[in-house]
């Protein structure tokens, strides 16, 4: 069959094969694995023309030019492939139910995690995309409640799960009962802390908040626009050890300086945008970059065919001037500091998630092909020739 194409063109006549039929177990094969010969895009150094990647135990053991292979290993010869980390998506409702909405609320109780159905379709479509790490978050105005941060195959919801506590996330209004909503649980958490009373030991609901004050637990602010995220940013300086990742559309660039100032993380769209009111492309990832913001991305759409364009987006955005180095970190890494997760994901280096995309070619040029998944060292897509 023909591989997965993460460009639209290709995606129009996909021919998919799902590997391992079996969901993935919660511990995968302890035997070394290792891909020899690729191209190496490790993400947080500089590529490497020929390394190979060794797995053992779901995880990567090393990445680099000079890696001796063991005897016994199991060995792909992966000469003129490019080997990169899977897609982390930060933010996306995906296969959940619902439509947020409703009045501004503190429901920091809430978790995704409860409602998680891991044999959905759109998961696998999804990692068949090489998006190897969901962010699923909660719907609902105020303090929506906990997100969850999962791979996308597993036997059971919490099989899905990398962490049981995943980022406490806000829809921030910026509105009298909206800021209510959220400085008063806050503030509730905040004197159990001054109390001396901290998680463990604590109700669901404030240990979620807890976490989230003292930083032991990411937060997800999202705003609508520029003007709500200029109100969200003196909001917060109140609660200085939060550590938080603002979520809003591409026309956060043009806050960018005051996001700059204070060393604020954002999530945006990977895409171009227009400038208000005018027909000029905007790199918006790129202004923010160069302002000093810390930025990833999401996909465009909450789509399975979002999802499959993501690298075709994020090279939209390098030949529109973005560092192609940056590009990818922004799907990868950088997506995985938005969450707290980059100890273990976003990146080729010992130690973290055997999460691997194997293609024929750039990542980034609409002809490549993504031939192989492998998520914590397990091939759950692979391509396979057209005769069979």
């Amino acid at each position: 069959m023909g591989a997965v194409s993460t460009h639209p063109l290709g995606a129009l006549c996909l021919a998919l094969s799902w590997c391992c039929s079996a969901p993935l177990p919660a511990v995968a094969e302890e035997a070394v694995t290792a891909f020899v010969g690729a191209r190496l895009e490790p993400v947080s150094g500089e590529p490497i023309p020929s390394g190979t990647v060794l797995i053992e135990g779901g995880k990567i053991t090393a990445a680099g030019a000079d890696v001796q292979v063991p005897a016994g290993a199991r060995r792909f010869d992966a000469t003129g492939k490019v080997i990169m980390p899977g897609l982390v998506v930060p933010w996306t409702r995906l296969g959940l139910s619902g439509v947020p909405g409703g009045k501004p609320a503190a429901n920091p109780e809430v978790r995704v995690a409860d409602e998680l159905y891991p044999f959905q379709d759109s998961y696998r479509f999804a990692l068949q995309a090489g998006c190897t790490t969901l962010c699923l978050v909660p719907g609902g105005e105020g303090i929506s409640g906990q997100a969850a941060v999962c791979r996308p195959r597993a036997e059971t919801g919490d099989d899905m799960l990398l962490s049981w506590w995943g980022p406490l996330v806000i829809d921030f209004a910026a509105t009298t009962a909206g800021k209510k909503a959220v400085r008063d649980a806050l503030e509730g958490a905040k004197k159990l802390l001054r109390d001396g009373k901290a998680p463990p030991g604590l109700n669901e609901s404030d240990d979620a908040l807890c976490r989230a004050l003292t930083g032991e637990q990411r937060t997800l602010v999202r705003c609508g626009g520029p003007g709500e995220l200029l109100h969200a940013l003196p909001f917060f300086k109140d609660y200085a050890e939060m550590k938080i990742t603002y979520v809003g559309p591409a026309h956060f660039y043009r806050v960018a300086e005051e996001l700059a100032k204070v060393k604020a993380a954002v999530l945006v769209p990977a895409a171009l945008t227009y400038a208000p009111e005018t027909t000029n492309r905007v790199n918006a990832v790129r202004e923010l970059q160069e302002a000093g913001v810390e930025v990833a991305c999401y996909p465009e759409a909450d789509s399975v065919s979002a999802f499959r364009d993501i690298l075709l987006q994020a090279a939209h955005l390098v030949r529109a001037g973005l560092p192609r180095d940056a590009a990818l970190k922004a799907v990868t890494l950088g997506a995985a500091e938005a969450l707290g997760f980059d100890y273990r994901l976003g990146s080729l280096e010992p130690g973290k998630d055997a999460n691997l995309l194997v293609f024929n070619g750039d990542p980034l040029s609409p002809t490549t092909r993504l031939e192989r998944v492998v998520l914590e060292g397990r091939t759950v897509f692979e391509e396979r020739d057209e005769g069979r």
